[in-house]
């Protein structure tokens, strides 16, 4: 059987295992390294003077008293949604921690003064998010998960109650907070009015509860059976089956008498509501398409009296508009999306400013190649209640402020609508991870990640630099070491430049070769960049090495790197990671015997299909994985596959979807297998790692399951916390396991006795 190497070399068969003797040892912290770095010059188009945040408590590797370890993310601490003030003297905030007891998240309002940094809680619910100050100031409104009463019937009993979302008034003169809404379905987000006599909000209300509809009510999952008739009928994170009956629609209600009014109805859902200045109209986005499953992405923004009244379209794109905001005189309509070309089919298309004038609309970036509105992606930001403006008119309505994706970093950039011009505001090794500003662009409440802190509050005065008031996220984990990764870029393949970091063990010894672990990210239109990632930082605290790059098709390097894999994935982007490993290990400090893959999603395909084309990783592990395309194609909760991913539909080109999944070649693998897979899982449904692990167990080769019930595709992010860490720790214990000689029976004895094998062969084959 042929299978292809490192390099495009060919091999007959996948060699036995010729390893050295893998790393022994207890890990010692024994000193702080720090080392400069000479950084690659960020390559834009525009050049502008900025400031560059200093991050509190980084240094290239910190030793304190506690190691990172898989228990830590219950000491963490996140600041979500920061929002200033109208008079920028106050930014409410969500903080968020681990509640031991419930083995869940908390969430409550805070507020800090911006002169002083000093802060204290509003709410103590644990239940409380979406911030959102008045206009005047007076009141902050904001979305508190509920219990609705249980309902039931003698033949249907009654369940345990399930919470919804309703807005609540919280005056900030003093004084309890008051619930505005009781819609049966919830409440969602919302806006205010300008004169901040009402909320807007969007919500799928329910038809009262009466004897004959109550069985229609329940969730599909009671139900004897259901009529499906569409081919999206579930959506990730969601549990249940989707109701095409229910359709979020816009409701008013006034924050005096609480009465709600609809706004919108019919088919079609209405969200991202912005009034006009004047508070006489309203502008919102939909998909008015009756069958949008199979076609490209499309959503247009549409307005409304404010009183109510008919709808019209306002702006009509080839491609999906979002987060709309209008300018101070209300002539000018910004918003987030892209105009696909003519003709042009593309499964990566990046986020441009769309700006309409006169029934005129202009791309303004169309000469920008980053994407607008992104941040950069991490397994430790804020779990729950995540929220930032993404568009704010700026200096009379001539710019616009928003954050930018550019080559790993997130900063805060001004763009110039005359000059079609982009000037960085905040930047630096960091990822800008929400934000928001006083109504005249002056001051801003900035949320700011980076390799070593999940988040920090500061405060930004434009034209300033930005001050540190709450080091939230860093002070939780001020004693806990931490590394900070080093930057590099080099030349795959085919001479294209790819940038990635390099996050070392604490004790790191350049004289001694250490074990390795690649990590894949998943999109794959998404890029790894200056977030924080306690997997790595756990995996460089038990001593290894941690490389992740971003290969073609990542996001923030530009349209044309992220199309590179339309109708190639995976591919060249696998080669660019091979590129990349070996580039570190001709550094010297890597054992090439001794290289680990990893990663989710996309990143979990990529590793299915590394350990199918080469015998170089001595061990994997794949998480929320596919395996074979063609069955994805029929069972995930999306339908976006033809033209953008694939040229048509696998009864059609079955070899097409054949030849780029991995299970078609699983006779090539020898590499140790753990696959972490959620059982609710629908974005990659569970069959893509349960195909891997039939045929491998089939085969005969060295492979194993770990299975959590009850959690998404989001479990690394936002899962139960004890699962969290449990996952944390077989991704540990599998890679100790085979790559350190740390052999555990918790995984059967088959695969102990294997670990044992190989290691002895690998200490045989060093003996002079």
């Amino acid at each position: 059987m042929e299978c292809r190497g490192p390099r495009n070399q060919h091999v007959d068969r996948l060699p036995e295992d010729s390893r050295s003797e893998p790393w022994r040892g207890t890990l010692t912290v024994s000193g702080i390294r720090l080392e400069k770095r000479v950084k690659r010059a960020i390559r834009t188009t525009r050049r502008s003077t900025v400031w560059a945040v200093i991050l509190m408590g980084v240094a290239a590797t910190q030793v304190n008293s506690d190691p990172m370890e898989a228990t830590t993310l219950r000491r963490l601490t996140w600041a979500a949604d920061p929002r200033i003030s109208p008079n920028g003297a106050h930014i409410a905030f969500v903080r968020i921690t681990v509640d031991r007891d419930r083995d869940d998240y908390q969430g409550n309002l805070w507020i800090v003064r911006t002169a002083d940094g000093d802060a204290r809680p509003l709410t103590f619910s644990g239940r409380d998010g979406h911030p959102r100050w008045s206009p005047d100031g007076r009141f902050i409104a904001f979305l508190r998960e509920v219990e609705n009463e249980p309902r039931g019937t003698v033949t249907q009993p009654a369940r345990p109650p399930k919470t919804r979302s309703h807005i609540f008034l919280l005056p900030m003169n003093g004084g309890e907070a008051r619930r505005l809404t009781s819609l049966k379905a919830g409440a969602g987000p919302f806006i205010w009015s300008p004169d901040g006599a009402r909320i807007v909000f969007a919500s799928s209300q329910e038809p009262p509860v009466t004897p004959d509809n109550l069985a229609s009510l329940l969730p599909a999952t009671d139900q004897r059976a259901v009529v499906v008739t569409r081919p999206v009928f579930r959506r990730e994170g969601q549990p249940g089956l989707i109701d095409p009956e229910k359709r979020s629609h816009l409701w008013s209600i006034s924050i005096d008498d609480g009465e709600p009014i609809q706004f919108t109805s019919g088919v079609f859902d209405e969200r991202s509501p912005v009034f006009s200045p004047n508070g006489k109209t309203l502008y919102f986005v939909s998909d008015r398409r009756t069958e949008p499953w199979f076609g490209r992405q499309d959503a247009d923004i549409f307005a409304m009296p404010a009183a109510g009244g008919a709808m019209t379209r306002v702006c009509d794109v080839r491609g999906p508009l979002a987060s709309p905001v209008v300018s101070g005189d209300g002539t000018t309509i910004a918003a987030l999306g892209y105009d696909t070309p003519a003709g042009r089919v593309r499964s990566y298309n990046q986020t441009d400013l769309l700006v309409m004038k006169n029934n005129d609309v202009a791309n303004v970036t169309s000469d920008y190649d980053f994407t607008l509105g992104n941040s950069i992606g991490a397994d430790a930001v804020a779990p729950i209640a995540r929220g930032s403006e993404h568009l704010r008119f700026v200096r009379d309505g001539d710019a616009i402020i928003t954050r930018i994706s550019r080559q790993g970093r997130c900063p805060l950039v001004e763009i110039d609508l005359q000059k079609r011009s982009v000037k960085d505001l905040v930047t630096g090794d960091l990822d800008v991870v929400s934000w928001s500003a006083t109504h005249d662009g002056r001051r801003f409440a900035l949320l700011i990640a980076s390799p070593t802190s999940a988040g920090d509050l500061y405060v930004y005065d434009y034209g300033s630099t930005p001050r540190s008031i709450l080091p939230i996220g860093s002070d939780s984990l001020a004693d806990v070491d931490r590394s900070e990764p080093e930057e590099f870029w080099y030349e795959s393949f085919d001479g294209l430049e790819i940038q990635g970091w390099v996050m070392k063990p604490h004790a790191f010894d350049p004289t001694t070769k250490h074990p390795m672990i690649l990590q894949i990210h998943g999109g794959p239109h998404m890029a790894y960049g200056y977030g924080f990632y306690q997997e790595f930082q756990l995996l460089a605290a038990r001593g290894f090495v941690v490389l992740y790059l971003n290969p073609r098709g990542s996001t923030s390097y530009g349209q044309t790197f992220g199309n590179l894999v339309q109708h190639a994935y995976p591919g060249d982007d696998f080669k660019d990671l091979l590129a990349g490993v070996d580039h570190i290990v001709e550094q010297g400090f890597v054992d090439d015997a001794r290289i680990g893959i990893t990663g989710g999603s996309g990143g979990g395909l990529l590793t299915n299909w590394a350990i199918t084309q080469t015998n170089r990783f001595a061990a994997a592990v794949t998480q929320r994985c596919v395996s074979d395309w063609s069955s994805f194609y029929y069972t995930t909760d999306f339908t976006l596959f033809t033209p953008t991913w694939f040229r048509s539909a696998p009864f059609l080109d079955p070899n097409e979807y054949a030849s780029r999944s991995p299970l078609t070649y699983v006779e090539r693998i020898d590499t140790p297998l753990m696959i972490i897979h959620s059982e609710n899982d629908y974005r990659t449904p569970i069959s893509q790692g349960e195909a891997m692990f039939r045929a491998l167990i089939a085969l005969r080769k060295p492979v194993t399951m770990v299975r959590f019930p009850g959690e998404s595709h989001g479990l690394s992010r936002a899962g139960t916390p004890s699962l969290r860490i449990e996952r944390l720790d077989h991704i540990v214990s599998w890679f100790e396991m085979f790559l350190m000689g740390r052999v555990t029976d918790r995984y059967g004895d088959e695969l102990q006795s294997l670990a044992r094998q190989r290691q002895g062969s690998a200490q045989s084959a060093t003996i002079p």
